[in-house]
């Protein structure tokens, strides 16, 4: 009676473990799903910004042209 409840005991904390490594790599490709997320994210805004000032440059040149002209 005694050796089954330790045997029971045992795969419990077998269970426990089990579900610990797997909580563990379960959070462990969310924060990495996050981060590759944030960065792609980081390189759009960079990207838009980039642009914006692109344009905004080329507005300001055009127009200081005409001015000139």
């Amino acid at each position: 009676m005694h050796h089954s409840h330790n045997r029971i005991t045992i795969v419990v904390v077998v269970i426990i473990r089990i579900l610990h490594q797997v909580m563990h790599l379960i959070i462990n490709s969310i924060i990495i799903d996050v981060v590759v997320v944030i960065i792609r994210i980081r390189r759009q805004i960079m990207l838009l910004i980039h642009n914006s000032i692109i344009i905004v440059v080329v507005v300001a040149i055009s127009r200081i042209r005409h001015q000139v002209m």
